[in-house]
């Protein structure tokens, strides 16, 4: 049973039941886009998208893949690297052939199968540790919400997928909505289509003992405190009940302004548009409580983005009691662990082609395991990125822009790695960009 707080809820029978069987989506900053007429405020476009960012066929979210590859000699990658220097390549990404499952040590990986979504289609895979497909689920966006006008980029793809009873699964359709389709990938139920101000979700899901499923929605709005007269992108933490109804919804904005950490917001610069950026969920069991109050069960760890901050909101007062920057920039997917310490993906700055997992203190957020790559095998994501702490201590990492995911053991030593085939038929050097990749229990297989 994976430990990483993303699936420790996870159905006992799932091991059964399966063996029966944008745009804001990853922390790009989005754009203007028309401006409405002047006498009224001027709003901010949220499902703008980089149009650099839509690469390849027009048909999902593409990425070009990381310069130099593990299978080159070390004079092609000094080559490579001497190119780069003066700008020849820049931007570019050396073209290998390899795709699927490239490395793997049976005796040391943590085993199991392997749940991902990607940016190439609206589609969940479920793989074995060789790379065989070994089931799947589709379903596009205009099959549930025919006519919705935020048919936009993240509809056309997954951006998250949670794995319940039966085979069923719970998944984004990002900055549209939530859908839970059944083994056969028919639609059990779906959140109710946008209103004009209703938030949509975004990033990611967290499904809890009891069925229901708490999220990240979010939408443009006035904040008069912030700003009196350009909307912001406010993200809000949402609860609905096993059907999908909302059962809860509080405004992340509101809850700084009802805290101590308010002033942290009116200093940011930035004051319009995606200021927070929130990319991840997680609710807390109380296990670092005795470390600190804040981390009471029932509270909620949010990773923002924008704001290289995590915080933790009580959803009792609706407000913030804990905020924090650390050793991490631009991060995603924030959880505690078992053992009470957290764990992220640290992006890193943005130019340092440089991303770490990292394993902190929840007291004083010092380090206390990471793992960064190396010269030879670096590990980078400028965007999005997940972290799962498997049983027996191997982290599963999963290295977004580039489209591949790899499991290391403690000491850092790759022990599996898989490279996505998702690539678009007109620029084969591009690559979909992998969301998520989830380590489950291995099924007995019929």
């Amino acid at each position: 049973m994976p430990s990483g707080g993303r699936l420790a809820s996870m159905p006992p029978l799932l091991v059964l039941l399966l063996a029966s069987c944008g745009w804001l989506a990853c922390g790009e900053a989005a754009q203007e886009t028309a401006e409405p007429e002047p006498e009224q405020p001027r709003v901010w476009a949220w499902d703008a998208f980089d149009p650099d960012e839509e690469l390849g066929d027009g048909t999902g979210r593409y990425r070009k893949r990381r310069s130099g590859a593990p299978d080159l000699s070390d004079a092609q990658q000094d080559e490579i690297e001497q190119l780069a220097a003066i700008g020849y390549l820049e931007g570019t990404k050396a073209a290998h052939a390899q795709q699927g499952v490239t490395r793997y040590d049976p005796e040391r990986s943590a085993g199991g199968v392997n749940l991902y979504v990607s940016a190439h289609a609206p589609e969940a895979l479920l793989m074995d540790m060789e790379g065989r497909v070994l089931h799947r689920w589709v379903r596009p966006s205009a099959d549930i919400w025919p006519g919705s006008k935020q048919l936009r980029m993240g509809a056309r793809y997954f951006r998250r997928a949670y794995p319940v009873e039966d085979g069923a699964l719970i998944v984004i359709y990002e900055g549209l909505g939530v859908a839970k389709l059944d083994v056969d990938s028919n639609v059990l139920w779906a959140t109710p289509p946008e209103g004009e101000d209703a938030p949509v979700a975004h990033h990611d899901l967290e499904v809890q003992p009891n069925g229901d499923l708490l999220t990240l929605t979010r939408a443009p709005r006035i904040i008069p405190w912030l700003n009196a007269r350009e909307n912001i992108l406010d993200d809000f933490v949402t609860l609905y009940g096993p059907d999908g109804e909302e059962k809860f919804r509080t405004s992340v904005a509101e809850a700084f302004r009802r805290s101590d950490f308010k002033n942290e917001l009116l200093r940011n610069k930035q004051k319009r548009g995606d200021i927070f950026h929130s990319n991840s969920i997680h609710m807390l069991d109380g296990s670092v409580a005795h470390v600190n109050p804040h981390f009471d069960p029932g509270n909620v760890l949010i990773s923002i983005r924008h704001l290289n901050m995590l915080a933790v909101l009580d959803p009792k007062q609706q407000k913030i009691v804990w905020a924090s920057r650390g050793p991490y920039k631009v991060q995603h997917d924030a959880e505690v662990l078992p053992n009470g310490n957290i764990f992220l993906f640290d992006n890193g700055a943005l130019k340092s082609e440089n991303s770490r997992a990292l394993e902190l203190d929840p007291k004083t957020l010092e380090v206390r395991w990471q793992y960064r790559g190396t010269e030879q095998d670096p590990l980078w994501s400028k965007t999005c990125g997940t972290v799962q702490r498997l049983p027996g201590g191997n982290t599963l990492l999963v290295e977004s822009d580039n489209g591949r995911a790899i499991e290391v053991t403690p000491e850092g030593e790759i022990v599996w790695e898989w490279l996505s085939p998702h690539r678009p038929s007109d620029e084969p050097d591009l690559v979909a960009t992998l969301f998520d990749l989830t380590r489950l229990p291995s099924p007995s297989w019929p």
